[in-house]
């Protein structure tokens, strides 16, 4: 007599596993992208048509859009609101809260691409957990991750909400219960200024072009893209085209402004549509993984 003995996946295991090696910064970020993925898809943005058109400085600022991200946090609560389109009911209730998504086109314009980072970030904060938007129908899902974690169904609660509720067009994320861990790392004195600068290294491309981003009412100033030149002596750009994939490789200078060279900004810029992954990195490393790469003469495309 044969019988089987379960081996199905435990969620507590699986939640620890997805959460444990990332930072609060990196969470606040994975909660970023999915808002600046409704920017995309509303404000009707191409990422290499605007991105190319940004790096050559010929951005129509007329453009600039009035989509706005407020985080705000405290020892109590962290919440991230926006007015970047919402989430339709249907995406709600057949994919957004999925741990994964299958169907995404490999050339889409969007930030995350495994479907993981709103779920991640999410079970990473803390223990009580409100996710309303407003698209078509107004919604919300409400649960603890503690109590959603014991059981065996894998599906969270979605209930619709009355006009008024919520404004139309808005999605507001917010978690409470928060995590010891998350809660001290909140209250330190650096935070504040760690998650300034990500933010405002990781989404250069989009701040004050495409969004505003504000932490507790402050808004955060993006960093200038820019390649240096000079007379005579114009960057050099090439467009790699492989297993479709669009990759564009710019050489230049320094930023200069008021002809002054700005040192602290030369160095390797990686930008994966559009979401900065290196900031002005000058580090050995760095130029190590550019050597080999060279040395080899295969294509390399990774992740890291």
């Amino acid at each position: 007599m044969v019988e089987t003995a379960s081996a199905e996946p435990q969620k507590r295991l699986f939640l620890e596993l997805l959460t444990r090696d990332i930072t609060l910064e990196d969470a606040v970020l994975d909660l970023i992208d999915n808002s600046l993925n409704s920017v995309i898809a509303a404000g009707g943005i191409k990422l290499e048509r605007d991105f190319d058109a940004v790096i050559a400085d010929e951005y129509d600022l007329k453009r600039f859009s009035a989509f706005e991200i407020n985080i705000q946090y405290d020892e109590r609560e962290f919440s991230l609101t926006d007015n970047c389109g919402g989430i339709t009911y249907q995406a709600a209730k057949e994919h957004v809260f999925e741990f994964g998504k299958s169907d995404a086109p490999a050339d889409s314009d969007t930030l995350s691409v495994y479907g993981i980072g709103l779920k991640r970030a999410l079970f990473k904060l803390g223990n009580k957990v409100s996710v309303s938007s407003y698209n078509d129908v107004p919604f919300v899902v409400a649960f603890l991750a503690s109590a959603w974690s014991r059981k065996h169904d894998w599906t969270v609660p979605l209930r619709t909400l009355r006009a008024g509720h919520i404004a139309a067009g808005s999605t507001c994320i917010r978690v409470s219960q928060l995590f010891d861990d998350m809660r001290q790392r909140m209250k330190s004195s650096d935070f504040d200024t760690s998650l300034r600068r990500r933010i405002k290294e990781t989404y250069c491309f989009f701040i004050n072009r495409f969004c505003r981003i504000s932490v507790n009412g402050v808004p955060v100033e993006g960093e200038p893209i820019s390649v240096g030149s000079e007379e005579g002596l114009n960057p050099a750009v090439q467009k790699i085209e492989e297993r479709g994939i669009t990759a564009i490789v710019m050489a230049g200078l320094a930023p200069r402004r008021e002809d002054r060279w700005i040192a602290a900004e030369a160095g390797w810029y990686i930008f994966c549509n559009g979401r900065a992954v290196v900031f002005a990195d000058r580090s050995r490393v760095q130029r190590n993984r550019i050597l080999l790469r060279k040395e080899s003469r295969t294509p390399s495309l990774d992740n890291d």
